[in-house]
């Protein structure tokens, strides 16, 4: 593969502003830093969190920034101090840049890292043609892993590090999964992975329903009728545990009653509204000795290469959730589309660099 030599000029989408994102060209203006990598981009999937951080006043740290966290590419240049990866190598990238300093870091707990960095964030990420990464975030593929896969990592991931906190109920246990969509969709899997012997998706498109099935999930209802959809099911008593991977407000308070006794409860989505907790609510958590857990990204050793092993093992499906895919020059019309949510069966939407 050719490196991509200074001066060559290469494809990016920059965000300026809330909802002024724009598809533009740049310069390749240095080489790799000496622990760093340059990356092709292959496939760069869009976030939920990317159409807040794009779209919303107060989304972004900062402007001008190229948003995009969930990306794989090909190794196109090297660092001088890079070792154990080649040019032409397909790869993942884990996003978060940790310090490596405090306690968490020293500890393997890289989402609670004191002095975190974040790739698409906090600094340019990967809606472009190339990026420069540390070669410490980067994660070698097995060899049935696709580039479109690795593109999934992140979000399984996510999925993963929340659905495994509650995995002691799991044996034999029932499993509820609370919107479907990338993140809940792996959550499915994983918590059949993990043992659970029923899996029921909660979602209002039913669009989705096809493809959790596709998953794993045993059954499928709208949320307008939890509970009487659990009693029809024979699980009237609720879930042993409840995966809230929608960010609903509703939901998460609701968690709360529909919950089995000594059930837990993990909160995985992104807030989109402030949580109400009724006085009458209360009680019910202390009388029904629920545990309820937070859950926020994930941790590099442990949660990545366990995915990436799933992955290539064939034991749980990523690619197969991309439902679009763009080429980058079409950034704007994407987002404004997934804001004014005019596009039709969505799941995963993807920038194909």
């Amino acid at each position: 593969m050719v490196i991509m030599e200074k001066n060559n000029s290469f494809g990016v989408a920059v965000l300026h502003s809330p909802s002024n994102i724009s598809f533009e060209e740049r310069k390749m203006d240095r080489d790799p830093g000496p622990n760093e990598v340059l990356l092709r981009v292959r496939y760069s999937g869009i976030c939920s969190s990317d159409i807040k951080r794009v779209m919303e006043p107060g989304g972004a740290y900062v402007y001008p920034l190229v948003p995009g966290h969930e990306f794989s590419g090909e190794v196109v240049n090297l660092g001088s101090s890079v070792t154990g990866f080649s040019i032409g190598e397909k790869v993942g990238v884990f996003p978060l840049m940790r310090c490596g300093k405090c306690r968490w870091c020293k500890n393997g707990m890289d989402s609670l890292c004191d002095n975190y960095d974040y790739l698409g964030s906090r600094r340019d990420g990967g809606f472009s043609q190339y990026v420069f990464v540390p070669s410490s975030n980067l994660i070698k593929l097995g060899s049935k892993v696709t580039l479109k896969d690795a593109s999934l990592i992140e979000p399984a991931a996510v999925a993963y590090h929340g659905t495994v906190k509650a995995k002691n109920s799991f044996a034999g246990g029932f499993v509820l999964v609370y919107g479907l969509g990338t993140v809940g969709l792996f959550a499915v899997q994983f918590a059949k992975l993990l043992g659970a012997k029923k899996v029921i998706g909660v979602d209002r498109n039913s669009h989705k329903f096809q493809i959790a099935k596709k998953c794993g999930a045993d059954y499928t209802i709208s949320p307008d009728s939890i509970q009487s959809g659990l009693a029809e099911l024979g699980f009237p008593d609720g879930p042993d545990v409840f995966l809230e991977c929608a960010g609903s407000a509703e939901a998460q308070a609701n968690s709360i009653e529909i919950v089995k006794k000594s059930g837990e409860i993990v909160f995985l989505g992104n807030s989109k509204g402030d949580l109400v907790i009724k006085e009458k609510t209360v009680p019910r958590i202390l009388r029904k000795e629920v545990t309820i857990k937070g859950s926020w990204n994930s941790f590099f050793d442990s949660d990545w290469k366990f995915v990436v092993d799933a992955m290539d093992s064939g034991k749980i499906m990523a690619e197969e959730l991309v439902s679009h895919e763009f080429p980058l020059s079409e950034v704007s019309k994407v987002f404004h589309a997934l804001k004014e949510r005019s596009l039709k069966n969505v799941i995963k939407v993807t920038f194909v660099p």
